[in-house]
Parts: structure tokens; C-alpha cells; sequence
């Protein structure tokens, strides 16, 4: 694949097959990745309602323990050499080849260094299953090399409609797999076969439609360019993967598997927008940013463009999710889950911001300033240990509300640094940001409201969301905002090519 700056090259088979202008693919690459990481979430999020009436929070929280190992091991086989390859301009056989037998003698040895930890990490939590649920959890690990390069390299074509029908396969067979299993009584085990038919399936998946020759080459000189990248981005988000998981751990060690269970619904229907956000915007924007990195004009003004559009769609989403949390719970997974409620609501004002952060780290590490990444990461985290001290004395609420005040300053942090390569500063962020920080928050005041009315949830969440997009409209196009016309303009195009089918 060559690019100028206008344009993709799209190649096959070392055939040039034609040109693509680079906005258009960005274009597609974000409604590709909209309709996966939506698409594949909404089935996951199905799936995940009828486990929740099946299983019991400890059974989560179980799973939630052994979750930061697997998370951390995974880290440890990429080492950064994923991102590395999408930033290379002239990526070679050799390099691909490389990354895989290097990706693929990690994730052995690390599959047998959990192996003998696993017992100690079962006295940790003082929980016995847990050898034996770390043991079988881990197992896709030793096939990390068959996953990385394959998914690499669609990224870095912008090319996710492939990425997108495999996330489709997997979420739907893996979740067939795990409701069977736990109506047959199979409990925790349900949920643990989910995850490896989720792995397996995508494993198959991704080489059927790369179709590569593997070889054992290792190229020093290829290794040398990828670890020298990627080795700043291995310490970043081993960093990273730590402190997001450290929660987990320390609500898993200081309380129950059943709290830990409550938190992680929580947390995990926050992400039905944060997340799914923040995949999109960071497999797309890393790679069409990469394209403009020698013109920082271009660069900053489409990477303005991005942070706008995206602070508009998720500061409504997760406001509106914190809005209807209690009914929300209530109707889709019983009442036996309401504490998640409590945390949801939290955890949603501080995920509004995922999505920026997200951005401002693809700056770093489009211009190849993978030492800064790391060196910002080091700071954000020593800020970020402090909501954990918080949790372990005081109790998990306060310890959410700690990580919100952290999210706020980290985003301050996040935009000093980009403001020294793109000139694009925090005070010009913060001021293209707030306004739609302030106006879901009195949306979403006024929205919450309704939870008082003494009337069923289902009903409840039915006027919030009513009254919630009415207002939306009403406001914003009376403002006649540009993110708003312009993210309107692509559903009715949407909408009016489906209709034309």
C-alpha cells in the first residue's frame, strides 16, 4: 500500500487496484467501525442480558479477577509492534513475518508463566477456582502471533469491513455457546466458553480472509525498527492495561466476588457508548491521521474536526446512559443487579472523555513520539493510583467519584502534550469541548428527572428517551450546530440509500 496525501493505494497481490481518496476511505472506515464495534457490541450486549438473568454477579466477578492477567498478557505479545507496523510507510514481508514469530514465541512464554502462577493467584483472592479459570482463560494466548498480524494489517488498510464481518461471526456464535452452556447449569464455565469460541472464531476468521504463507523468517533489521517503536508503546500500555484493571483487583481482593460482579456490569454498560466510541474513532483516526502527519496544518485541523464530532456524540450517549441507569438495570437484568446502577451512573461521567484521550494519544503516536506517549502515560497513572488508595479505605463510590476528578485533569494533561507538536492547546480543546459537556448535563438533569414519577421503569425509560431526543433536536437546531447538521446529514443519507435499495 503507497499513500500521498490525497489518496490510498489499494494493492493485491502486489497489483495496484486503484486509488482511493483518503477522505473517502476514512469515511467508510468510520461507518465500517461504527456498524462492527455497534453492531457486535448490540449482540454481546443481547447476549449478556440473557446471561445476567442466568448467572449470579459472583460468577462475574469471578471471571473479573483473572481478567487483569489475561488483559496484561496480551499486552506483552503485541508489544507495540501492531502499532508500529500501521505507522510504517513501506511494510515489508519481513516485518510481518518478524512481528508474528516474535508475537507468537510471547504468547507461549506467557501462557506458561500464568500457568505456574495461577495457584498463587487463587491464594491472592482467596477464591480455589481461580487455578483452573486462569489456566483455560489464558489458552488463546498461545495463538496471539495468528490474530495481531492479520488484524494489523486491515487496520492499517483502513479495510474494516472484513474486521467487521468477523466481529459479527464471533459475537454471535460465542454468545450461542455461552447462554447454552449456562442454561445447562454450566455457571462460570458458561461464560469462560464464551470467551474461547469468541477467540477461536476470530483466530479462523482472519487468516481464511488474509490468506498469508507463514514462514519462519526474522529479519534483525525489521525487529530492530519494530522494537525500537514498539518497546516505548509495550512499557505504555503495559501502564495503561495495569491501572484500567487495578479496579477489578482491588475490589476483587477487598470485597466480594459479588461487588466485583456489580462494578463490572457497570462498567461494562458505560462502554455501550464510551467504548464503542472510542474503538471507532481510534482504529480509524490512527491510521487517516497517519496519512497527514508531514502536513500539521492538515493534521491539526482534521484532528480538531475528529475530537468536536466526537465529544457531541459522546457526552449525549453517556449522559443519557447515567440518566436511565436505575430503570435501565432494572428492566433488562433484574432487580438483583441495582447496585450497578449506582456505579454506571459514575462511571459514565468520567467515560465521556475516553474518547478524547484516545485522540490526543493518536497524536503522539502518529508523529512517532512513542517517548512521550510513555513518559505521559507514567504521569497520568501516578495521578490515576490515587482513586485506588481511595477504594481501599473509604468504599468503592467514592473511589468512581475519584477516578472522575482524575479523568477531568488527565485530559488536561492529554492536551499539553498535543499542543506541543499540532499547536492545537488545551484552553482551544477545552473551549471546543465544553459547551457540549454543558448542555447534556442539563439534558440530562432534566431527563433524570423523570425517575421520580411513581410509575413502572419500562415507562420511566421510555419518556427519557422521548423528552431526551426532543430536547436534543430542539436545541441543536435551533443552534444550528456544525457537528450536529453534519452527523445528521449522514443518517438521512444513510437512510435515504437504504431506501433506494
Amino acid at each position: 500500500m503507497s499513500v500521498n496525501k490525497e489518496t490510498i493505494r489499494e494493492e493485491k497481490d502486489g497489483k495496484i487496484l486503484k486509488d482511493v481518496p483518503l477522505k473517502q476511505k476514512a469515511i467508510s472506515g468510520v461507518k465500517w467501525t461504527f456498524l462492527d464495534q455497534a453492531g457486535s457490541l448490540g449482540i454481546s450486549f443481547l447476549v449478556g442480558i440473557v446471561l445476567a438473568r442466568l448467572l449470579e454477579p459472583s460468577e462475574y466477578g469471578l471471571i473479573g479477577m483473572v481478567t487483569v492477567f489475561t488483559a496484561i498478557a496480551t499486552v506483552f505479545t503485541d508489544s507495540g509492534f501492531g502499532q508500529a507496523m500501521v505507522r510504517k510507510t513501506n511494510l515489508t514481508e519481513e516485518d510481518k513475518l518478524t512481528a508474528f514469530w516474535f508475537s507468537t514465541g510471547m504468547g507461549v512464554l506467557v501462557y506458561i508463566i500464568l500457568f505456574i502462577l495461577a495457584p498463587w493467584v487463587s491464594v491472592f483472592y482467596k477464591e480455589p477456582q481461580i487455578t483452573n479459570i486462569l489456566r483455560v482463560t489464558s489458552i488463546p494466548i498461545l495463538f496471539s502471533g495468528l490474530l495481531t498480524i492479520p488484524n494489523m494489517i486491515f487496520t492499517r488498510d483502513i479495510n474494516f469491513k472484513i474486521i467487521t464481518k468477523i466481529s459479527f461471526s464471533r459475537a454471535i456464535l460465542s454468545g450461542l455457546v455461552g447462554i447454552c452452556m449456562a442454561v445447562m447449569g454450566f455457571g462460570v464455565w458458561a461464560l469462560i466458553a464464551q470467551g474461547l469460541v469468541s477467540s477461536g472464531v476470530e483466530m479462523i476468521l482472519y487468516n481464511y480472509y488474509y490468506r498469508w504463507k507463514i514462514r519462519f523468517i526474522f529479519n534483525k533489521e525489521s525487529f530492530k525498527y519494530l522494537w525500537g517503536f514498539g518497546s516505548k508503546m509495550l512499557a505504555s500500555n503495559l501502564l495503561s492495561t495495569a491501572y484500567n484493571n487495578l479496579y477489578q483487583i482491588i475490589i476483587g481482593k477487598f470485597y466480594s466476588p459479588s461487588d466485583l460482579g456489580q462494578y463490572q456490569r457497570g462498567q461494562s454498560y458505560s462502554g455501550l457508548f464510551s467504548n464503542t466510541l472510542t474503538q471507532v474513532v481510534q482504529r480509524v483516526s490512527f491510521p487517516t491521521l497517519s496519512k497527514m502527519k508531514d502536513d500539521i496544518v492538515r493534521l491539526r485541523y482534521g484532528y480538531r474536526k475528529i475530537i468536536k464530532t466526537t465529544m457531541f456524540v459522546s457526552c449525549l450517549g453517556c449522559i443519557i446512559l447515567a440518566a436511565m441507569a436505575k430503570p435501565l438495570i432494572i428492566v433488562l437484568i433484574g432487580e438483583k443487579w441495582l447496585p450497578a446502577a449506582d456505579y454506571l451512573q459514575i462511571i459514565c461521567l468520567g467515560a465521556l472523555l475516553y474518547p478524547v484521550h484516545a485522540i490526543n494519544l493518536n497524536i503522539l503516536t502518529v508523529m512517532g513520539r512513542s517517548d512521550l506517549f510513555l513518559k505521559l502515560e507514567i504521569i497520568k497513572k501516578t495521578i490515576g493510583v490515587v482513586p485506588i488508595f481511595i477504594g481501599i479505605f473509604i468504599g468503592i463510590k467514592v473511589m468512581l467519584w475519584a477516578g472522575v476528578a482524575s479523568s477531568f485533569l488527565c485530559f488536561a494533561i492529554n492536551a499539553h502534550y498535543s499542543e506541543r507538536l499540532i499547536n492545537y492547546s488545551f484552553a482551544n480543546q477545552f473551549k471546543d469541548i465544553v459547551p457540549f459537556i454543558a448542555i447534556s448535563l442539563v439534558l440530562g438533569a432534566l431527563t433524570w428527572s423523570i425517575t421520580f414519577l411513581p410509575i413502572k421503569a419500562i415507562f420511566q425509560i421510555l419518556i427519557q428517551l422521548l423528552i431526551f431526543l426532543s430536547l436534543i433536536i430542539v436545541y441543536y437546531e435551533w443552534k444550528q450546530n456544525e457537528e450536529y447538521l453534519e452527523i445528521k446529514n449522514i443518517i438521512f443519507n444513510f437512510i435515504g440509500k437504504i431506501r433506494r435499495k
